[in-house]
């Protein structure tokens, strides 16, 4: 559970160091931060599903998921950083806004994804993700949520 809320504390300083710095009369961050994050973050978003692909335990999985969710995080706040520096307040709000949103999915889903691996692991042993079959004759009470928040991870609608 834990893991879903501390990852965003960087996302979190990030936002507050530069609501610092937008909060000065007619500053304007130069171009080549936002190029910096979003380029962190498309390479973070690959290499976190990349490393997410090869691994077989689900909870390895979902740790490199969430360094994949960064990533897609960080497109956000690049594309808000772009747009604040083109002039562009449609830009910087979608962008801004779209990571916001992110953050707080992905808090929610991950925490219940999180929740999955524990009970199956001892009801059926490690939790290798070709293993799995159905997962209800093990553990039922976790069918739902862990369930529902696959749903949400696959960015699908509520």
């Amino acid at each position: 559970m834990l893991s879903g809320v501390m990852s965003k504390m960087g996302v979190y300083g990030l936002f507050r160091i530069l609501s610092l710095f937008t909060s000065v009369p007619g500053f304007q961050p130069p171009t080549w931060w936002g190029v910096l994050v979003l380029i962190i973050g498309m390479v973070s978003g690959v290499a976190g599903i990349l490393s997410a692909v090869s691994q077989r335990q689900l909870r390895r999985i979902l740790a490199y998921s969430s360094v994949e969710n960064m990533g897609i995080i960080g497109i956000g706040l690049g594309t808000g950083l772009l747009g604040l520096s083109a002039q562009k307040p449609g830009m910087a709000v979608l962008g801004f806004a779209g990571a916001l949103f992110h953050v707080l999915n992905h808090s929610l889903f991950k925490g219940l994804l999180f929740l999955g691996p524990g009970p199956s692991s001892s009801a059926r042993g490690p939790a290798i993700s070709t293993s799995w079959g159905d997962s209800s004759n093990g553990s039922p009470s976790w069918e739902f949520p862990s369930s529902s928040a696959a749903w949400r991870s696959a960015a699908s609608p509520p």
